[in-house]
């Protein structure tokens, strides 16, 4: 058996690059693909949000209450202006959600980082 010499590795290395190269041309519709507007007033309540928004209530509520414990004790069909926090936090967890919302680009992310 040969011992592998600078070009065996040039061509390992040539080979997962074209590798990676595909999976980004497999995924790039995925990467490009872009949510709609942001669904957001602070008369809507945090059940109303989420549904506009096509996002789980428990994940916004899980977001919030890493800065506000006392969140999931929040009444969900009241409008955020009367809850104890401010309507942008919550607009800024929804939007937070939104971003996690991407299979496409976390099973590249995931399958690139392997190689």
């Amino acid at each position: 058996m040969r011992k592998p010499e600078g070009i065996d590795y040039l061509i390992v290395v040539a080979f997962f690059v074209l590798i990676a190269g595909g999976a980004l041309a497999l995924y790039w519709p995925a990467l490009q693909a872009t949510q709609g507007e942001l669904v957001f007033s602070p008369d809507m309540s945090m059940k109303e949000l989420a549904t506009a928004n096509d996002v789980p209530g428990k994940e916004v509520l899980h977001g919030l209450s890493h800065t506000h414990p006392d969140a999931w004790d929040w009444p969900r069909t009241k409008p955020i202006s009367v809850l104890p926090i401010p309507a942008e936090e919550v607009r800024h967890a929804i939007e937070h959600v939104l971003e996690e919302a991407t299979p496409g680009r976390d099973a590249l992310k995931f399958g690139l980082w392997g190689l």
